[in-house]
């Protein structure tokens, strides 16, 4: 079981907003969870034959998201989780692709 970080276009952690941590994704046996910018998410995943990924539905905790950005944030986030259909990983980073456009990339927590 591996915490992954979501990473920015320039390589840096995407930081939450209510909470001052990064965005995250971890698979466990029962399932996947993380913390989207605002919230907590989890839900189940299955993975397919030839790096197929399928996650969720997905559930969240409810907390109110302070600020228009870290709504945003939050929504687009879960929405890429939503259509993710693939994955790949490479040394300590994992790239979530829709099809063959990439949508996020991870590194591993230490």
């Amino acid at each position: 079981m591996h915490n992954w970080v979501l990473q920015t276009k320039d390589g840096k952690d995407q930081m939450g907003c209510n909470i001052k941590k990064p965005l995250n994704i971890t698979f466990s046996e029962k399932g996947v969870n993380g913390y989207s910018g605002c919230n907590n998410y989890f839900g189940p995943f299955k993975i397919g034959k030839n790096h197929q990924i399928k996650l969720g539905p997905l559930a969240s905790t409810m907390m109110a998201c302070v600020g228009e950005d870290c709504g945003k944030v939050e929504v687009g986030f879960i929405r890429n989780l939503a259509v993710v259909n693939k994955y790949k990983i490479t040394g300590s980073f994992l790239y979530l692709y829709q099809d063959n456009q990439l949508l996020m990339t991870f590194r591993k927590e230490d």
